[in-house]
């Protein structure tokens, strides 16, 4: 049977030594309490914070019964550098010198779930490589404006990133001119991505740079002082579907700002654009209409 490892009150010390001791396919049971460390995870295992199963949205629970990990670290706060991870119910926060979290781009299948990020140079950079799909859920994920590389993003990818789920999760207060509540900017295509029922509210774009194959599906995407949707050249089947777009100044913008390519197969469909400066922003020599003209029916 895979072990139970405890930290906390009567348990081991650090989060760190719990996943030292955890057998493959294990699960570290943290207690609430501020933990002052970073944790690498090179294993196979569950960290179930004191909120495990609790969505970090809507939950009112005091800091005290929170488990919250604290530390500077360029590389993320927690780091995960194995196959199917599972990080659920604490509380990131206060890194000055990187990401709340970083998924390494040599693994797969991440569940991140019920977690609270906030107060970081940027939320979660990730990344994945293999099969089955990563899950990012239910998290709050707010105010990553600590200066430094890639602040002001919620969630960033630059390292390549394929077959990952964003799902439910609430983001707010990241910056919407230099970065964005949902980034996927890597050199080399991002693909297979779902982006679906998440409400980004004063916060920034989704923004995608050489991706192919992403859904865009029932978001609230509301005053983000920026392109609700941004794209930013390179990219090749999107579909934008049933997303409450209100109060952006663009509420869909296409430009080929960051790639110099076109865009192609771009199908934006059954969505609310209400009271954006502009609905629907397409800029000259962005899209390639050759393969299929620019979808914007039904809205």
């Amino acid at each position: 049977m895979p072990t139970q490892v405890f930290v906390g009150p009567g348990g081991l010390a650090s989060i760190q030594d719990g996943v030292n001791a955890a057998d493959e396919f294990g699960t570290v049971i943290v207690a609430p309490g501020v933990y002052n460390e970073s944790v690498i995870i090179n294993k196979t295992v569950q960290l179930h914070g004191a909120q495990y199963g609790v969505d970090a949205r809507s939950r009112s629970t005091s800091p005290s019964q929170e488990s919250i990990i604290m530390n500077n670290n360029a590389s993320g706060i927690i780091q995960i550098n194995a196959d199917k991870v599972v990080i659920d119910g604490f509380t990131i926060q206060g890194n000055t010198l990187g990401p709340g979290m970083m998924t390494s781009s040599s693994f797969a299948g991440y569940w991140v779930f019920n977690n609270i990020i906030q107060n970081n140079v940027f939320g979660i950079n990730l990344h994945y490589n293999g099969d089955v799909y990563t899950q990012v859920q239910q998290n709050f994920i707010r105010n990553n404006t600590q200066p430094g590389a890639a602040s002001g993003n919620g969630i960033y990818s630059d390292q390549g990133a394929a077959n990952i789920i964003i799902s439910q999760n609430r983001l707010t207060g990241h910056d919407p001119v230099n970065a964005a509540g949902i980034n996927f900017a890597a050199v080399t295509a991002d693909s297979n991505l779902m982006i679906t029922k998440n409400d980004l509210i004063q916060d920034s774009s989704i923004a995608l740079t050489n991706t192919t194959n992403v859904k865009i599906s029932e978001n609230n995407l509301l005053d983000s002082n920026a392109s609700a949707i941004f794209f930013g050249g390179g990219t090749n089947r999107t579909e934008i579907g049933h997303n409450e777009i209100q109060v952006n100044d663009n509420g869909i913008r296409v430009t080929n700002f960051f790639t110099g390519t076109v865009n192609t197969n771009i199908r934006t469909k059954f969505n609310d654009i209400q009271n954006n400066i502009v609905g629907l922003r397409v800029e000259s020599g962005s899209y390639n209409a050759t393969p299929s003209p620019l979808d914007a029916t039904n809205n």
